[in-house]
């Protein structure tokens, strides 16, 4: 008759404390370690940490277009191409060569929007050709066909970025590659300063350098994997930002992180509150707070803008319905200096009329924050949503905001349906079989 397990376990313990069997585990001492082990593995993690940081940079050299890489750096640039005698701005060269580089490749996938973005533009391009050909000729106005090429030249850009044929990452990485070499240069006394202390270099105006870096930043971020490396790029972008002076793009930076954090991943109506809760807000700190702490010598450079508001205002007055032609969105003071408009939604309506107001403001809105969309989609997206709201804050004070390089790397994101660093799926459906690899 078996004992019941009580007694067995009773039995075998009794034996084992008599010497009849090995010692529990438990009581085995444990090896004694030697008081150098942590740290070699301290050193073992250093070089583990090493190793993989020097991997991840044999992967990007050997997964990132050189050519696009480079070519993203000069996008930022906004001085000429120096010694040739018509004017040749510096990003609209790289963005003919990515172009001509482009139409040696076939796209890669097709967004669900890419055939609007298609229409609305041929629509933009035939509309300002028609307008611009028969409106009479204002003294003063630059170029029509010029500025009508390099519109057409960087509405192509954004559809060879936005399907594939130019590798996006690889666009990004360098554009925000030559932020920060820009600001490198600026502080080394490398690059012009044209505003004092205030960052510029070799965009060439602190509004514009503001904006870029803005949006750079927050499209640098959506490249990342790593939360920790999606916080380092916005506080060091955020920083450049600051340091531009620029108060417009600040008030449009803090808007997009707010949406960003807060309103980003909510439903459609929470949204919609959200940005009216945004507008209201940076209109107020833009009329109650814009000359307080560093910002309180700035009066006389208000003045002079307000001087600018009502000079446009008389503008638009004068501007018949369908717009007066490319080139003609400045005025005359009457001291007999001449500014660009400090408003891109007042630049549309006179250059292009209500249809170009309506058109571009529309297919922004649409393409860029999605108001209709079920889910927030990858941080990506979230991301390009943020970028879409520095474009809509910043261009009530500045002038050239839509249909500019940064507008057209934030509509590119939002073609392509998101961004992977390592050819993770995102939205837009894959025209081949291994679907979008975009690192």
């Amino acid at each position: 008759m078996s004992d019941p397990p009580s007694a067995a376990y009773g039995r075998r313990g009794r034996a084992d404390r008599a010497g009849g069997g090995p010692k529990p585990r438990a009581l085995i001492p444990p090896p004694r370690t030697e008081g150098r082990a942590a740290p070699k593995a301290a050193a073992d993690r250093g070089a583990s940490w090493g190793a993989e940081a020097l991997t991840a940079s044999k992967r990007w050299l050997s997964e990132t277009p050189l050519l696009e890489f480079t070519m993203a750096i000069l996008l930022a640039a906004g001085y000429n191409l120096p010694g040739l005698p018509v004017e040749v701005p510096i990003r609209y060269f790289a963005m003919a060569v990515l172009v001509v580089v482009a139409t040696t490749r076939r796209p890669r996938f097709v967004s669900p929007q890419l055939r609007l973005f298609i229409v609305a533009a041929v629509a933009l391009i035939v509309y300002d050709l028609a307008v611009s050909a028969s409106a009479a000729p204002m003294t003063g106005a630059s170029d029509w066909r010029q500025r009508l090429i390099r519109l057409g030249l960087l509405l192509v850009f954004t559809v060879f970025a936005g399907t594939g044929r130019l590798r996006l990452v690889a666009l990004i990485d360098g554009f925000a590659c030559g932020l920060v070499l820009n600001a490198v240069l600026f502080y080394a006394g490398l690059a012009p300063h044209d505003y004092q202390q205030f960052l510029s270099g070799y965009v060439g105006d602190k509004n514009a350098a503001g904006l870029l870096y803005a949006i750079g930043g927050l499209l640098l971020a959506a490249t990342q994997t790593s939360r920790w490396a999606r916080a380092g790029t916005l506080v060091l972008f955020t920083g450049l930002t600051v340091l531009t002076g620029s108060r417009t793009t600040m008030a449009g930076l803090l808007a997009a992180l707010v949406w960003l954090a807060v309103f980003s991943r909510r439903r459609l109506l929470t949204r919609l509150l959200g940005a009216a809760a945004l507008w209201l807000g940076i209109s107020y700190l833009q009329d109650n707070l814009a000359q307080i702490g560093v910002f309180a010598d700035r009066t006389g450079t208000d003045q002079l803008r307000a001087q600018i508001a009502d000079s446009v205002a008389r503008k638009l007055a004068e501007t018949p319905p369908q717009g007066s032609g490319l080139g003609t969105a400045f005025v005359t003071m009457s001291t007999g200096q001449t500014f660009l408009f400090h408003d891109s939604y007042a630049t549309l309506l006179v250059e292009g009329g209500f249809f170009a107001l309506i058109l571009v403001v529309s297919l922004t809105v649409w393409i860029g924050l999605r108001p209709l969309r079920a889910e927030p989609g990858p941080f990506s997206m979230q991301a390009m949503e943020a970028s879409t709201i520095v474009v809509l804050v910043t261009a009530t004070q500045l002038g050239e905001v839509f249909l500019t390089i940064g507008w057209a790397l934030t509509i590119a994101v939002a073609l392509h349906g998101g961004l992977s660093r390592h050819g993770d799926p995102v939205a837009a459906p894959a025209l081949d079989v291994h679907g979008p690899h975009l690192a």
